[in-house]
């Protein structure tokens, strides 16, 4: 498929000296699919990386409608490194299709109910090495929620934001394993609180100055 050989393509230009980082925002209404690559800024690299940012890049295809979905692509730089970056959001029903996760794992779930959202892959990140070549050199997998995580294997835990990272010294056994509940998003409940707190906060108020005139009237009479 057309797809996947971009992405070998790809993969095969971090034999230069790649990182990538993978991220996933999830929320109760849609996944969002952001995945840049990382490559030493040097003239070889930028004429080659503007040769893919003139290319499209497939994010999954749909066979309802039997068309393509695209990736939106742009070019980003930091501190002595050029890259691209690739995006794309997802109903939630549609992030198991992604051609990425495809490419790095041959066996994944992604099932999403009305109460739940829970992700798992095979042990193997498959796009390690491809013909015992090695890839890349890193690959680090953030997913940020602010929903519930009831079940977690990530490597380490920032806020919000579950990271596993990658390289040839594990990739042969690191399993993506979340549990997500919907309909839990920590920054709504943040605000409900605070509503809640400046509510009883006037109530009690008005309370006070309820009493407080009771009391002045008494004091006249």
């Amino acid at each position: 498929m057309k797809y996947l050989k971009y992405l070998l393509l790809l993969l095969v230009f971090c034999l230069t000296g790649c990182d990538v980082t993978y991220n996933l925002t999830i929320t109760d209404d849609y996944m969002t699919e952001s995945v840049s690559f990382w490559y030493d800024d040097t003239k070889e690299n930028e004429d080659i990386l503007n040769q893919y940012l003139d290319t499209n890049h497939q994010a999954y295809f749909d066979m309802d409608t039997s068309t393509a979905k695209y990736y939106n692509k742009k070019k980003i730089t930091d501190d002595g490194k050029i890259g691209m970056n690739l995006e794309y959001e997802y109903d939630e029903n549609n992030l198991e299709k992604s051609s990425l996760i495809d490419k790095c794992y041959y066996k994944k779930n992604v099932i999403v109910t009305d109460e739940q959202i829970v992700i798992n892959t095979d042990n193997v990140v498959s796009c390690m090495y491809t013909d015992d070549v090695k890839q890349f050199d890193s690959l680090t997998i953030n997913i940020k929620t602010d929903l519930e995580v009831v079940e977690n294997n990530a490597d380490k835990v920032d806020g919000n934001t579950y990271t596993w990272v990658i390289n040839e010294n594990n990739y042969q056994n690191h399993p993506i394993q979340m549990r997500i509940k919907k309909g839990t998003d920590k920054g709504f409940n943040f605000w409900i609180i605070i509503i809640v707190i400046i509510v009883l906060l006037l109530i009690i108020a008005i309370f006070a100055y309820n009493t407080y005139l009771k009391n002045k009237k008494r004091n006249k009479i």
